[in-house]
C-alpha cells in the first residue's frame, strides 16, 4: 500500500513541476518544446515503476495460481460427480418405490450407482413382502428400465 502512495505521490508531483514550467514559460518556440519534453518526463514518471516491475516473480505467482486453479476444478468436478450419482440413486430408489407402490408392494429398495463417468444403477437391496407375480413383473421393469440385471437385485425379507 505504501508503494502506491508513492508512486501517486511522484506522479502528482512530476504533474505539478511540469504545470509549473509551464506558466513560467509564454508562448513561442520554447513552451513547445518544454511541453513535449514535460510529456516525455510525465511518461517516464509514470511507466518508469511498471518498466521496473520484477517479473520473474510475477510468473512464479501465475504459476502457483495456475496450480491452484486445476486443483480447484478437479474439486469441482469431483463434487459434480459425487451430486450426480447421489441423484441418480435417490431417483432410481424413488422410481423402484413407485413402480412398487403400483403393484401394490410395500418395499424398500437400496440402489448401487456405478463410479463411471456416466453414473447409473448397478444392483439394488429390496425388502419387503412381495407376491412372485408382483416380485416377477417388478424384476423385469429393473431390468428394462434401469438396466439393474436380474442377479444383481437382491431380495430379503
Amino acid at each position: 500500500m505504501d508503494g502506491i502512495r508513492q508512486y501517486i505521490f511522484t506522479v502528482v508531483a512530476a504533474a505539478l513541476l511540469c504545470g509549473v514550467l509551464s506558466s513560467i514559460f509564454h508562448q513561442g518556440k520554447s513552451k513547445d518544446l518544454l511541453r513535449i519534453l514535460c510529456g516525455i518526463f510525465l511518461a517516464f514518471t509514470v511507466l518508469k515503476p511498471i518498466t521496473g516491475a520484477d517479473l520473474s516473480k510475477l510468473l512464479e505467482e501465475s504459476l502457483f495460481f495456475e496450480s491452484d486453479a486445476e486443483q480447484t476444478a478437479a474439486l469441482g468436478e469431483n463434487m459434480a460427480h459425487q451430486a450426480m450419482t447421489e441423484l441418480i440413486k435417490e431417483k432410481s430408489q424413488a422410481y423402484i418405490l413407485d413402480k412398487a407402490a403400483e403393484l401394490d408392494a410395500s418395499i424398500t429398495a437400496d440402489v448401487t450407482v456405478s463410479e463411471e463417468e456416466t453414473p447409473k444403477p448397478l444392483s439394488v437391496v429390496i425388502s419387503g413382502q412381495v407376491s412372485p407375480y408382483n416380485r416377477k413383473k417388478l424384476e423385469s421393469i429393473l431390468e428394462t428400465d434401469l438396466g439393474i440385471a436380474k442377479e444383481n437385485q437382491v431380495w430379503t425379507g
